[in-house]
C-alpha cells in the first residue's frame, strides 16, 4: 500500500507515533447512493413523523430527490394537512400520539376529497407479515420499514406509480364490498383508484 510509520520520543515529554497512508477521500454512502438513484422531480411530498430527528432526516432525502417536502408532527396534524394540500405521495409514520399513522390514514381515506386517493406509504419498524396487513387494510398503498434506504423507498413509488395505469383525474371504480377493501393486500382490485405518482426518471 505504500505509506509510511514512525515514532518520536523526548525525554521527559513523550513519545508521537504515527502512521500515513495514500488513501483517498470517499462518498459519504448515503449522499453516494442518493447520486445513483432516480430523481422526484415536481412531486409534492407530505412527510408526517412525530420524531424530529426522523422527519428532518426524511425531508433531506426526498428534497434531495428533487421534490418539494412539507412535514407534520403527528396524526392529527398530518391528516389535516393532506386533506388540507395537494399531495402527489404521503409518506406516513405508524406510531405517534393524539392519532397515529392507522388511524390517519383511515381518516384521509374516508375524506371526500383528492387526498383520498393519493398513495400513502407507511414508514416503521414493524414490519412483520400481519403488521403489513394492518397498514394496508387501512387504506395504506405500501410498507417500507426503517431505517429506510432510499433505494426501497425508491422501488415501493415506483411499484406503486406503475401499479396502477389510471390518469389523473380519471372516474373512481364502482364501490367494492368492505370484504374485498379489507383484503386489497391479498391482490384484489380497490374501488379506490391510485393517482399514479411521475415515473421516476434517471438523471
Amino acid at each position: 500500500m505504500g505509506g509510511d510509520v514512525g515514532c518520536a520520543s523526548s525525554p521527559g515529554e513523550g513519545s508521537t507515533s504515527w502512521l500515513a497512508l495514500p488513501v483517498r477521500e470517499a462518498a459519504a454512502p448515503v449522499a453516494q447512493e442518493l447520486a445513483d438513484l432516480p430523481a422526484l422531480d415536481g412531486l409534492n411530498v407530505l412527510v408526517v413523523e412525530d420524531n424530529a430527528t426522523n422527519r428532518m432526516i426524511a425531508r433531506k432525502m426526498i428534497e434531495s430527490l428533487g421534490a418539494c417536502v412539507t412535514t407534520a408532527e403527528d396524526g392529527e396534524e398530518g391528516a389535516a394537512a393532506a386533506v388540507r394540500g395537494a399531495f402527489d405521495l404521503v409518506l406516513m409514520d405508524i406510531q405517534m400520539p393524539r392519532l397515529d399513522g392507522v388511524a390517519a390514514t383511515q381518516r384521509i381515506r374516508a375524506s371526500n376529497t383528492r387526498a383520498a386517493q393519493v398513495p400513502i406509504i407507511g414508514l416503521t419498524a414493524n414490519v412483520l407479515s400481519h403488521q403489513r396487513e394492518e397498514y394496508l387494510a387501512a387504506g395504506m398503498d405500501g410498507v417500507v420499514g426503517k431505517p429506510v434506504s432510499p433505494t426501497v423507498l425508491l422501488q415501493e413509488i415506483q411499484r406503486i406509480a406503475q401499479c396502477d395505469p389510471t390518469p389523473r383525474g380519471a372516474p373512481d371504480a364502482p364501490d367494492e364490498s368492505p370484504d374485498d377493501l379489507s383484503g386489497s393486500s391479498r391482490g384484489r382490485t380497490r374501488s379506490r383508484r391510485l393517482m399514479p405518482l411521475p415515473v421516476p426518471r434517471r438523471s
